[in-house]
């Protein structure tokens, strides 16, 4: 029953507002935008924690976090006083919300959250599926890791090594899921991850969408409700990242993506939307992009790298073209230009470094470039399914934004993601496609579900600018107050978003990558009985001998019970290969019961290698005819999956 998630969602949620919203405040937020850019500060507070917790030899829980929370805030409150005394950064900012945008804030906020909710139940399906996809075997492997050893820092993550050492990789999601799971005392794993994606898709979402869009535009009912009702109106995100991959890092990255934006474009003077006080963004964003890089490089490197030239370069174009013109600039004029160029560089730099090598980037174009041109133009990258009214709306808005210098920066953010994603989609492998798109492992999908984040708040200004538009026309003027236009107008957009077919043609797509069922890709219905079973038969500290391709691994995350290797591929180590190689000549080679015995495995599951996650052809000769092997004890069979209790060793 989902009934069950509400905990650990409304646990998730106090996590990702509550630090955050206390920083924000320390930093000089006003109430309702330290609320919005919370999520902001809670990743990164609870990512450092975890690093610090790891090197002071704590472990991982409430106590780091809530010490952590403690020194962000001082720090952000520090860091704020001592940019105000930058001339340019101590400017006051905007008057606070009125009582009735802050309740239209809500409104927006709650619209967006519950289509979201909606859409997530009926996306995963059940809240205890999973998504039976490549990279889950470790994102729930990774968090059950967390749990058993209270190490939750990015940079000792040691999932998949067997030598105990660790390595670097982006924590923040497991961090967040681990610690709402170790502070309600739980070591369900699924659930935990399932309640964190429906906070993010949802309020996480709903946060950046509203501040990007009040900040570009103005802060009054007609954008709140607009931004509230469109930001689900596009399937792209979060369906993409939620059923392929399965991408969870990206996914949270992307939801705070928004939120980066707004703070970027509030500091820059950008759009017409009420100003942040300029010490109080800056401190925010600062905060924000260590909580992105540790999420996952790939959105800290959007901001600065994509999002970050645009907007440099049109915040100092005015003084270069004064410079063009007049041939001379104020010294105001010369710094700003000083600036860019420097920001642009090191922008570049990181963008040519900061990059899988080229062997791991393997991802191929998948669609001709005119099929790629028309899926920009629609909003429906990789067969997702075209939000008609959504995408029409961003197409006017992208035309009116082009022709508003003040909004103009929208436009040619979102042109540069759509060349991106043509690039991605369409370009063939070679040196262009890696040179652009190679920090996003040349993925088709990665790409094109960041087109939602620039086509919502061009879609909301479609909206307000055909609405004020019509509002000019005599009797609709007279009839127009300003409560009943933007529930009229939220009332249209959400019905004929959400109950556009297309939308159930996409959750029926990811659901099918969650289902527990007897042909589900990774983990059957047979499988996870026999899975759930042996967890109820194995004694605790033994481990058991697993291929992680054919799923059996799942059963470490599923249930705790150790496993041999636990996410694909795992390091190959002499032990491995005798497993893999040899593991049905256990009565007649005696390196095979030294590996066992050695590792306290005396348990087999045996899922067979007929069905083999994406379809790879990997071969474990050693696990051929195990049920009619000597040394092998049948204790549980559903369908074609057995767990074997080793009998051949003594």
């Amino acid at each position: 029953m989902w009934i069950e998630v509400v905990p650990f969602a409304l646990m998730t949620l106090g996590i990702l507002v509550i630090p955050g919203t206390l920083i924000g405040l320390a930093s000089g937020l006003q109430l309702r935008a330290a609320i919005l850019f919370s999520p902001l500060g809670s990743v990164a507070t609870a990512a450092m924690a975890a690093i610090a917790a790891n090197l002071l030899g704590i472990g991982w829980g409430l106590l780091p976090m809530l010490v952590m929370t403690a020194i962000v805030t001082g720090a952000g409150f520090g860091a704020t006083k001592l940019l105000t005394k930058i001339s340019w950064l101590s400017a006051p900012g905007e008057d606070a919300p009125t009582r009735t945008t802050v309740w239209w804030t809500v409104a927006g906020v709650g619209v967006t959250a519950v289509i979201m909710v909606v859409r997530g139940i009926q996306m995963i399906g059940s809240p205890d599926w999973f998504s039976q996809t490549y990279d889950n075997v470790y994102h729930l492997s990774a968090v059950r890791w967390i749990l058993d050893t209270g190490n939750g820092s990015s940079l000792k993550m040691g999932v998949t090594s067997t030598d105990g050492s660790g390595y670097f990789y982006p924590s923040a999601w497991h961090d967040v899921v681990s610690l709402c799971l170790r502070t309600m005392g739980s070591d369900d794993v699924v659930t935990g991850t399932n309640g964190l994606v429906l906070v993010a898709i949802s309020v996480v979402w709903a946060f950046g969408c509203i501040a990007l869009a009040v900040t570009l535009f103005r802060d009054e009912p007609l954008v709140l409700a607009a931004t509230g009702a469109l930001a689900p109106a596009f399937a792209a995100f979060p369906h993409m990242l939620v059923g392929y991959g399965v991408l969870y890092p990206n996914l949270l990255g992307l939801c705070l993506l928004p939120s980066l934006l707004a703070l970027m474009t509030s500091l820059l003077g950008f759009g017409t939307g009420p100003r942040i006080q300029p010490a109080a963004a800056l401190t925010t964003a600062m905060i924000g992009m260590i909580g992105a890089g540790l999420v996952h490089p790939n959105v800290a490197l959007t901001v600065i790298s994509v999002v970050g030239i645009v907007a440099i370069a049109a915040w100092a174009a005015p003084q270069v073209r004064e410079l063009i013109d007049v041939g001379r600039l104020a010294p105001l004029g010369w710094l700003r230009i000083g600036f860019a160029v420097v920001w642009i560089a090191a922008a570049i730099g990181l963008f040519l470094v900061i990059r899988p090598v080229r062997e791991v980037a393997t991802w191929g174009p998948q669609r001709s470039m005119l099929d790629a041109m028309i899926e920009s133009v629609t909003i429906s990258p990789m067969d997702a399914t075209i939000p008609l009214l959504g995408s029409g709306l961003a197409l006017i808005g992208l035309v009116i934004a082009w022709r508003s210098p003040r909004y103009k920066v929208i436009a040619l953010i979102h042109l540069l993601l759509v060349f991106l994603w043509l690039v991605a989609g369409a370009q063939l492998q070679g040196a262009m496609r890696y040179l652009f798109v190679g920090p996003w492992y040349n993925d088709n999908y990665r790409l094109g579900a960041m087109l939602p984040v620039t086509a919502v708040p061009l879609a909301v200004l479609a909206v307000v600018t055909v609405v004020q538009w019509l509002l000019g026309w005599g009797r609709l003027q007279r009839v127009a107050t300003s409560v009943w236009v933007p529930v009229v107008v939220a009332g249209l957009i959400v019905p004929a978003t959400q109950l556009d077919p297309n939308q159930a043609k996409m959750v029926e797509w990811v659901r099918d990558r969650y289902e527990i069922a007897d042909d589900s890709p990774l983990v059957t219905a047979d499988e996870y009985q026999v899975i759930m079973n042996a967890a109820q038969v194995i004694p605790e500290g033994e481990q058991v001998v697993v291929n992680p391709w054919n799923g059996s691994s799942m059963i470490y995350p599923l249930t705790g019970v150790q496993v041999l290797e636990k996410h694909i591929p795992s390091s190959s180590t002499p032990e491995q290969r005798v497993i893999t190689q040899d593991l049905n000549e256990i009565t007649t080679n005696p390196k095979v019961c030294e590996v066992l015995r050695a590792r306290r495995a005396m348990w087999v599951l045996d899922f067979g290698q007929r069905q083999m996650i994406n379809n790879t052809r990997i071969n474990y000769p050693g696990w051929r005819n195990l049920a009619s092997t000597p040394g092998f004890e049948l204790v549980d069979r559903h369908g074609d999956a057995s767990l074997y209790r080793v009998v051949a060793c003594g």
